[in-house]
């Protein structure tokens, strides 16, 4: 059977990896199911060129990645492979759609959704012959019926799971990867995932995240992580990785565990990780540093309690957030500040609040993004009513999505989002640290990437 794996990503170049692709790649590899090939549009976006490897390639099966951002870019790849393999088999995986499964259905030239996670699914789904009905975790159609066949349960330790095929991604992934250049610019470096699910409830994550990896934590043991590790620098020469998880500070034994084990490791390489405010505490910042940590991407969102408290639902204040950056900064750790505004009910004071504590507050970088309710959270369910855009339409980078009178108006909040970024960037104690980051030919073009979601 020849098997195709693809990640349709059009727009947003970034050195973050699919990882959730490469994890199932590797699954398919160590049973040996199938010829298997990843394409990738991230770095190749000519349209001719992927349609073209579908018509020689004849493949049995192609399973395409999807996000909400991603639903124009998907239904382009399966429009393209449908027109020059009509017969090739359509699977969907990834985010959307495991929340929203029947929807993914709607694109045109979809025979199949999988729903939840996925490596035993495609595996056993080979083993079937691509027989749908067969195979849990699975939506598909009956004579034009929908059928929703039963929920797989989740992977049961992550340790079982072979390491994610970083050997399929492009070599842009690892020197375009711009994690760690607030550290040492020009550092090789990509992203790993070590943990599937998440314990609090904010609004605009939950309860999808629970949907799609379950309500119990999982992680990879720290002996396997620092593995992982290991491969990834013998192998693909890293200098520095990044932990992507959402809550990757949550079970203080476990991190103090993968601190004794890496600094035991002697690596030599630094990284970054994920962290909500009130995870923050000296005593484990001076383990993470030791054991290598120097960038940490912090979840404000808002500095209006009233926005965290009643409609992200985020568990943290403001005190804890001042407190949390005095503290890594003391310890010499770099931030990253995530900002958002636009949400349902914000006033246009509200969000100058946030853009002027960002400003004022001692961290590194910041994004600011559009609040976007994404399918399947509390934050959509409360608002759906409220929302007048379509979901292919979702870009909290460049759209709002509230009907007028919900929040601030959209043209009025598009500039301020801009005025956020050139207010942080260009204040003085930021204005030599932005300029010297275009000082280099690999800096501005990752700076230039950057202003595509200005």
């Amino acid at each position: 059977m020849k098997l195709a794996l693809v990640y349709p990503r059009f727009k947003y170049q970034s050195g973050a990896p699919p990882i959730g692709l490469l994890q199932i790649a590797a699954s398919i590899r160590q049973q040996n199911k199938a010829s298997l090939d990843f394409i990738d549009t991230t770095y190749e976006q000519e349209i001719s060129t992927f349609r073209e490897r579908f018509r020689i390639g004849a493949y049995d099966l192609v399973g395409l990645y999807v996000m909400t951002a991603m639903l124009d870019d998907v239904a382009l790849a399966v429009r393209e492979i449908k027109s020059v393999s009509p017969n090739t088999k359509i699977l969907l995986g990834g985010p959307h759609a495991s929340v929203m499964a029947e929807h993914a259905m709607t694109i045109e030239g979809v025979d199949a959704v999988c729903f939840g996670e996925g490596e035993a699914t495609i595996v056993e789904l080979i083993d079937a012959e691509l027989d749908f009905a067969s195979i849990a975790g699975l939506l598909h159609r009956v004579e034009g019926q929908l059928i929703r066949n039963k929920a797989r349960m989740a992977v049961a330790s992550l340790d079982a799971l072979p390491f994610p095929a970083y050997d399929l991604l492009d070599d842009h992934y690892f020197d375009q990867c711009s994690a760690l250049d607030i550290v040492q610019p020009g550092l090789r470096t990509t992203s790993i995932l070590v943990s599937r699910g998440c314990p609090y409830s904010c609004s605009f994550c939950q309860p999808t995240l629970s949907t799609i990896f379950g309500k119990r934590i999982r992680r990879l043991s720290p002996k396997r992580i620092v593995e992982l590790i290991k491969w990834l620098k013998a192998d693909f020469a890293i200098e520095a990785f990044s932990f992507v998880d959402d809550t990757l500070l949550f079970a203080r034994s476990w991190v103090e565990e993968l601190c004794h084990l890496l600094i035991e490791a002697q690596t030599g390489l630094i990284f970054s990780c994920n962290t909500r405010a009130n995870l923050i505490e000296p005593v484990l910042l001076a383990q993470l540093y030791e054991a290598g940590l120097r960038k940490v991407y912090l979840g404000v969102e808002s500095t209006s309690q009233r926005i965290l408290d009643e409609v992200y639902q985020k568990g943290t204040t403001i005190a804890e957030i001042k407190s949390a950056v005095r503290a890594m900064k003391m310890q010499g750790i770099c931030i990253l500040g995530y900002f958002m505004m636009g949400a349902p009910g914000e006033t246009v004071k509200e969000i100058r609040q946030t853009i002027t504590l960002a400003t004022e507050l001692d961290i590194d970088e910041a994004t600011f993004s559009i609040t976007t309710p994404l399918p399947g959270t509390y934050l959509f369910d409360r608002t759906e009513d409220d929302i007048e855009v379509d979901l292919a339409s979702f870009d909290y980078y460049h759209t709002p999505v509230y009907r007028q009178g919900v929040t601030v108006p959209s043209s009025k909040l598009v500039w301020l989002k801009r005025e956020a970024f050139l207010r942080f960037y260009l204040s003085p104690k930021r204005l030599y640290q932005t300029l010297a980051s275009f000082m280099s030919l690999r800096g501005m073009r990752k700076n230039l990437l950057r202003l595509q979601r200005f």
